[in-house]
């Protein structure tokens, strides 16, 4: 009777021990890109882990886009045994040259970014696919989301000591492509606006500090001097708070804080990162991406640039 209770007890235990089974399959593994590390990013990665748990294995790349090292990370979550790979850049924008090639190189465009190429000197190269045996999809950047307006407007209440008599400008990095800048401060006037309007500032506005540019090789001193023009105007009427749009420091912070040197603000250089809102923005990434289609639509070795004559209607 005993060894009769012995084996239904052993019978009932098995299921749970195969579902605890690590080489069962998981529905999802995630793959964050970014093109920066550092010290921020590897706590925030840390938190990430924590935060998904056990059942989702996590992945990261960071640097500069390239096959090798992304195909390392998408090799290591298929021996994860996951259903499918939810690639997640790690980006201010979804409008980037980055974020097009990251597209292209998991087979969701046909062509590559020539904005990227160009910027790396591969304009003439043909760059090799990731290769995967499963789904992927992959989601769009941060775009404006709910947890970065909640972290702007963290940095500058941080700094805060009475709201009505304050202006916040937040800094970011502008690009050399006129429409594509116009979309940056598109979206950086509207953070601000937020940021006024939930923190009771008296007003709020973006700025964008600008790269030179061939037809306009001072574009970058201008920018900067229209920045400290604004800031010398602003700080005659409220205190000046100013803010860096960034998700991690790429050497801007103490750049700009050294270009506005011996003018009134107040600041403490904090980028976006690291902060727990963005761990919400990341679960609500992955959660859109459970039951997304399959994002692999370009399955060769890679394709060259178009000529001038077929240009891409994918691809800037």
């Amino acid at each position: 009777m005993k060894r009769l209770l012995l084996g239904s007890a052993a019978c009932l235990l098995f299921p749970c021990v195969l579902l605890a089974s690590p080489w069962q399959s998981k529905p999802v593994g995630v793959l964050l890109v970014s093109e920066l590390g550092g010290g921020d990013w590897n706590h925030f990665v840390k938190n990430a882990r924590k935060s998904l748990g056990k059942e989702i294995p996590l992945q990261t790349f960071t640097g500069a886009l390239g096959t090798r090292g992304l195909q390392r990370a998408v090799t290591r979550l298929e021996a994860d045994k996951v259903e499918r790979i939810v690639v997640i850049p790690v980006f201010l924008e979804s409008t980037t040259p980055e974020f097009i090639q990251l597209q292209y190189l998991f087979g969701a465009n046909l062509y590559p970014s020539k904005a990227f190429l160009e910027k790396w000197g591969m304009g003439s190269r043909v760059v090799k696919r990731v290769k995967s045996k499963i789904p992927i999809v992959i989601t769009n950047g941060l775009d404006g989301h709910e947890a970065v307006g909640r972290t702007l407007l963290e940095r500058a209440q941080d700094m805060s000591r009475t709201p009505k008599k304050e202006m916040v400008i937040l800094i970011g990095s502008g690009v050399a492509d006129e429409q594509e800048n116009s979309l940056l401060a598109a979206r950086l006037n509207s953070l601000a606006g937020n940021v006024a309007i939930r923190g009771g500032f008296s007003s709020a506005r973006g700025f964008l500090v600008r790269p030179n540019a061939e037809k306009k090789p001072r574009q970058h001193e201008e920018s900067i001097q229209i920045l400290r023009k604004a800031i010398r105007e602003a700080s005659k009427r409220n205190r000046v708070i100013v803010v860096p749009y960034l998700l991690l420091d790429d050497g801007s912070v103490r750049a700009w804080r050294k270009r506005l040197d011996n003018m009134f603000f107040r600041w403490k250089g904090k980028t976006l990162m690291p902060n727990d809102a963005m761990h919400a923005w990341l679960k609500v990434r992955i959660d859109a991406a459970r039951e997304a289609e399959n994002m692999v639509r370009f399955k060769d070795d890679g394709k060259p640039l178009p000529s001038a004559r077929r240009k891409s209607r994918i691809n800037p």
